[in-house]
C-alpha cells in the first residue's frame, strides 16, 4: 500500500456565546468516537474514517495558536480567526442560551502535518478500548508514547506523559526492537523498524539517566538503517506473505448456544475492555422453581484472552420486563476460569419470553437498550467486528479478501444498519460503513474510486504495532 493524500473536503466552522469553536461534523457517540484531549478543548477522530477530518471542540481562541494550522490546515485556521471575529462583534443576551451559535462559516481541511500522529493516537487508545480481542499492552504503550513525545504544541503535557509510558516499557522496547533487527526487516515491514527508530529516539531523550539508553541509542541506529530514507510501507512480499499466512485471529461470527440456555448479548459500553467475550450471544440463563420462589441463573463467556482484574472482578446483572421500569432481580457475576457466573432471585413471577437479561460492570452501567436501540447496539457491535478484520486485512494487503469483506459487510451489517437508518432517520456510521464497503472493493481493484469515501491506502490506516504483533509476533516466544 502507498500513502495517498485525502480529497480537500468543505466542512462547518461555529462559534457559540460561551467562544467555544465547533470544526467539522461529529461522527456519533462511541465506539463511534475516538476522542483525544487537546489543548483548549477535545478532538474527536472517526475509528472508521481516520484519514478524514476529525471533529473538535476547542477554545475559539486556538485559532491563534500554532496547533490548529498543523493538523486542520491554515485555511481552517483563518476562517476561524475571522468567525471567531464575527462572533466577538454579535450582541448576547443575558438570557441566549449557552451554547447558541453566534457566528459560522465553511472551510476547506487541507491537512497538516500534525493529522496523521493525531489521529494514529485517537485510533490506538480507541482500539484499546473497543477491540474485540486484547492487544499487547506493551506495545500499545510504546506507539501511544512515540506519538505523543510528536505532539507537545497539541496535547497539554505530552511529554510527561509519553515519558511516563516509554520509560517503564525501555526494556520491552529494547527486547523488541532486539528480536525485530535481528531476524531482519522484511519488504512491507519498513514502517515497523522506523517506528521502532521513533520510539528508540523518544525513550532515550525522555530518559537520559536510565542505564539502558546507551542500548536504546544504538538500536536507534540500527533501526534508522533498516527503516531507510522512505518510512512509505512497500508492498506485503511473498516471503513476509508466508510468514503471516494465516486466518485473521477474529472474524466476528456470532455464537448461539443450543443447548437449553437462553441467550442474550453484551453492551459492550457497560463493560470493561476484554471482560466478557466479543461474540453475540455470550450471555446465558435459565430460570429455577422451588415452590413460590422463582431464581435466575446467569453465566457469561470470558474474553478468549481474559483480562480480567479488580475493577472487571465486579460485573453484575439486571432482569428486565417491558412493563418494569425497575429490575425483577439483580445478581452478581464471580469471575471463573472460562466464564463468569451468578443468581438472584425474582421478585415476582414473570414470563420467561418477556425477560431481558442485563450484565453490565458498576462504574460503566447506563440505561438498558431495547427495541431499536438494542438493535442498533447489536449493528454497531458487529460495525467494530467488521472494522477489525478490515485492519486485517490491510495490514496482509490482502486483496482478495477485501472483496470478500465488501460482500459481506454490504449484505449484512451495512444492510441492517440501513433498515435501522430508514425507521430513525439519517445516521452516519450507516453512511460510514457503506463506505467503506467501496473503498474496499476500490483497493481491491474492482470499483472506481470515490473520493468521499476513506482511503485506505493512507497512513492513518496503517496498522498499530500491536496489531501487526498478532499476526506476526514481535516478541520472542
Amino acid at each position: 500500500m502507498t500513502d495517498a493524500t485525502p480529497a480537500t473536503r468543505s466542512f462547518p466552522v461555529l462559534v457559540d456565546t460561551v467562544g467555544r469553536a465547533r470544526l467539522g461534523h461529529h461522527p456519533g457517540s462511541a465506539p463511534r468516537s475516538a476522542p483525544l484531549y487537546v489543548r483548549g478543548g477535545l478532538l474527536i477522530v472517526d475509528p472508521f474514517a481516520p484519514d478524514l477530518a476529525p471533529y473538535a471542540e476547542v477554545d475559539a481562541a486556538e485559532s491563534e495558536g500554532a496547533w490548529l494550522p498543523l493538523a486542520y490546515g491554515e485555511d481552517v485556521a483563518r476562517t476561524l480567526r475571522a468567525t471567531h471575529r464575527t462572533a466577538a462583534g454579535v450582541p448576547v443576551a443575558p438570557d441566549d442560551p449557552a451554547g447558541l451559535v453566534l457566528a459560522r462559516d465553511s472551510a476547506f481541511w487541507r491537512p497538516g502535518p500534525h493529522h496523521t500522529p493525531l489521529a494514529r493516537l485517537a485510533v490506538l487508545t480507541w482500539l484499546a478500548r473497543w477491540a474485540p480481542f486484547p492487544l499487547a499492552p506493551a506495545l500499545l504503550d510504546i506507539e501511544a508514547g512515540t506519538l505523543l513525545a510528536t505532539l507537545p504544541d497539541v496535547v497539554e503535557d505530552a511529554e510527561d506523559t509519553a515519558r511516563s509510558l516509554l520509560v517503564p516499557r525501555a526494556g520491552d522496547l529494547a527486547t523488541v526492537a532486539t528480536w525485530v533487527l535481528d531476524r531482519g526487516v522484511l519488504p512491507g515491514e519498513r514502517w515497523v523498524a522506523a517506528l521502532l527508530r521513533d520510539a528508540l529516539v523518544a525513550t532515550s531523550y525522555l530518559a537520559e539517566d536510565l542505564p539502558l539508553t546507551p542500548r536504546l541509542r544504538d538500536l536507534a541506529d540500527r533501526a534508522s538503517l533498516e527503516a531507510g530514507e522512505d518510512d512509505a510501507p512497500d508492498p506485503v512480499d511473498a516471503e513476509l506473505r508466508r510468514l503471516i499466512e494465516r486466518a485473521p485471529a477474529y472474524e466476528g461470527t456470532a455464537l448461539r448456544r443450543t443447548d437449553g440456555w437462553r441467550t442474550a448479548d453484551v453492551d459492550w459500553a457497560q463493560v470493561p475492555p476484554n471482560a466478557v467475550g466479543s461474540h453475540e450471544g455470550a450471555v446465558r440463563w435459565r430460570l429455577h422453581s422451588n415452590g413460590a420462589d422463582i431464581g435466575i441463573e446467569v453465566g457469561v463467556d470470558t474474553a478468549d484472552q481474559n483480562t480480567a482484574d479488580s475493577v472487571s472482578d465486579r460485573l453484575a446483572f439486571r432482569v428486565y420486563t417491558p412493563t418494569r421500569p425497575l429490575p425483577v432481580a439483580v445478581g452478581t457475576l464471580e469471575h471463573g476460569a472460562t466464564s463468569w457466573h451468578g443468581t438472584a432471585r425474582l421478585r415476582e413471577p414473570v414470563d420467561p419470553n418477556r425477560l431481558h437479561v442485563d450484565v453490565y460492570h458498576p462504574a460503566w452501567a447506563s440505561l438498558v437498550r431495547s427495541g431499536t436501540a438494542a438493535a442498533l447496539a447489536a449493528a454497531e457491535r458487529q460495525a467494530v467486528r467488521d472494522l477489525m478484520v478490515l485492519r486485517t486485512h490491510l495490514a496482509r494487503d490482502d486483496r482478495r479478501q477485501l472483496v470478500r469483506w465488501a460482500e459481506i459487510v454490504g449484505a449484512d451489517t451495512a444492510a441492517r444498519l440501513t433498515r435501522i437508518e430508514e425507521e430513525q432517520g439519517p445516521d452516519p456510521l450507516a453512511a460510514r460503513v457503506r463506505g467503506l464497503v467501496r473503498t474496499a472493493l476500490n483497493a481491491a481493484g474492482t470499483e472506481p474510486p470515490d473520493p468521499a469515501a476513506p482511503q485506505l491506502t493512507s497512513a492513518e490506516w496503517r496498522p498499530t504495532l500491536a496489531e501487526w504483533s498478532r499476526l506476526r509476533p514481535l516478541f520472542p516466544a
